[in-house]
């Protein structure tokens, strides 16, 4: 996470930003996305990719803070992305998205070293909160 610059120029503020990937084949769901992360005065939305091969390219030179990834994609799946993804970009979280709770692929790319998933019906509140627990170093499911 990163400190913004003070009003003018003078000083840091106490604010954070909490830098973000999203890495999802569906570029309708990676735009609407990115319109709710943005809505957040502490998250900034540093890039987006459609596949985890991409984002191979695209974390090391963004340096996310957290990485929210599609447990589904194709060709690299989740579970790959994401052990790929934290070799290439130390510090970085992996935030997982899924469409169901199917226990097997989340508790293989939670030891993978994910750090939890949110359902992509997830609404605003439920994301934004992964999103920050996330960046804090916590674990998060969602709400049974």
């Amino acid at each position: 996470m990163r400190t913004a610059q003070g009003w003018a120029g003078i000083g840091t503020v106490a604010v954070e930003t909490i830098r973000t990937l999203i890495v999802d084949d569906d570029a309708a769901f990676r735009e609407g996305l990115r319109a709710l992360l943005e809505t957040a005065d502490d998250i900034e939305v540093a890039g987006d990719t459609a596949d985890g091969e991409q984002a191979l390219v695209v974390a090391p030179r963004v340096r996310p803070d957290v990485v929210l990834l599609d447990l589904t994609l194709p060709g690299m799946g989740g579970t790959a992305a994401t052990e790929r993804l934290l070799l290439a970009t130390p510090g970085a979280r992996v935030l997982l998205m899924a469409l169901a709770e199917d226990d097997e692929p989340v508790f293989e790319a939670l030891r993978a070293g994910a750090r939890g998933y949110v359902l992509k019906g997830a609404g605003r509140a439920e994301v934004l909160r992964a999103v920050r627990a996330v960046a804090a170093g916590e674990i998060v499911a969602p709400a049974l």
